[in-house]
C-alpha cells in the first residue's frame, strides 16, 4: 500500500499568491500529481521489483516478474493523482524493457508503443462509495466522534491555548480565510510547503512568513492530526 506522489496543494485560501492557474503541471489545477510526483512513484515501483521480484531482492519471487493478471490486482482511489500514480508505480514494476516481457504476448510492436511498456490496469470505485480507500468518505460516525473529541477538555485546552488562539487570529488575517478552525492548520501548512518547491519567492515575500513561522503552524497541525486519528495525551 502507498500513497500518492508529489502534487499541487488540494486547497488555497482568498489571499493566496499562488492561484489554481499558476499550478501548470500534470494536467493543471488544484491536487494534480507533478512529473516529480511520477518520477516518485516510478522510482518506488522500480524498489518494489528488486525487493519482491529480483532473485537478489528481500523476497525474491514473491510477485511474478512479467504482470500476470490472475495474481495481481492494483486498487486506487478514484482521483487524479492517486491513479495516475498507481500507473507510474507499474511502469517501475513491469514496464521497462529489461525487464523480460515478451513482445506480442506482453505487449504489441507497432510504431508508437514504448518499446517494453506492458500496460497493468488500475480498478477504482466512485469516491463517493468508497469505504476501503478514502479516508475522507462521508461517514456520520466519524462526524459525530470528531465533533464530541472537539469538545473534550484537552482539545478545548488546545484550541484555547494562547498559542493556538493567536495564530489562527494571524491566520484569517494573513490568509483572508474567515473564522479559522483548528482544521485549517493542514490548509495553510501542506499548501506552503508545496509551494515553497514550485514557487519560494512568492511564499517568502509574504510580510508575515518565516520558517519560524510555518513551523508552528506545521506542528499545530500535527496535533490536530493526532486529535484525528483518535491520539489523545500525547503531543507532537
Amino acid at each position: 500500500m502507498w500513497r500518492h506522489g508529489d502534487r499541487s496543494p488540494t486547497k488555497t485560501w482568498p489571499k493566496d499568491a499562488v492561484k489554481e492557474s499558476d499550478w501548470i503541471w500534470g494536467g493543471g489545477g488544484l491536487g494534480q500529481l507533478s512529473p516529480r510526483g511520477m518520477r516518485q512513484h516510478l522510482n518506488l515501483g522500480m524498489k518494489l521489483r528488486n525487493r519482491y521480484i529480483d532473485s537478489n531482492g528481500t523476497f525474491p519471487g514473491f510477485l511474478p516478474p512479467s504482470y500476470r493478471s490472475d495474481k495481481m490486482y492494483i486498487r486506487s482511489t478514484d482521483i487524479n493523482r492517486t491513479l495516475i500514480s498507481a500507473y507510474s508505480n507499474m511502469i517501475g514494476m513491469y514496464g521497462q524493457s529489461n525487464y523480460g516481457n515478451q513482445a506480442q504476448v506482453d505487449y504489441p510492436v507497432t510504431d508508437g508503443w514504448p518499446s517494453g511498456f506492458v500496460p497493468v490496469p488500475i480498478h477504482t470505485v466512485d469516491d463517493d462509495t468508497d469505504y476501503m480507500l478514502n479516508t475522507d468518505v462521508y461517514c456520520p460516525l466519524r462526524d459525530k466522534w470528531w465533533d464530541a473529541a472537539k469538545k473534550s477538555a484537552e482539545v478545548q485546552s488546545f484550541t484555547n491555548s494562547p498559542n493556538v488562539s493567536q495564530m489562527l487570529k494571524n491566520i484569517a488575517n494573513w490568509t483572508g480565510l474567515v473564522n479559522p478552525q483548528i482544521e485549517d492548520f493542514g490548509t495553510v501548512s501542506v499548501g506552503l510547503s508545496i509551494e515553497k518547491i514550485y514557487f519560494p519567492e512568492r511564499v517568502y515575500n509574504y510580510s508575515w512568513y518565516s520558517d519560524a513561522v510555518f513551523n508552528q503552524i506545521d506542528a499545530m497541525n500535527d496535533q490536530v492530526d493526532l486529535y484525528q486519528n483518535g491520539v489523545f495525551g500525547k503531543s507532537k
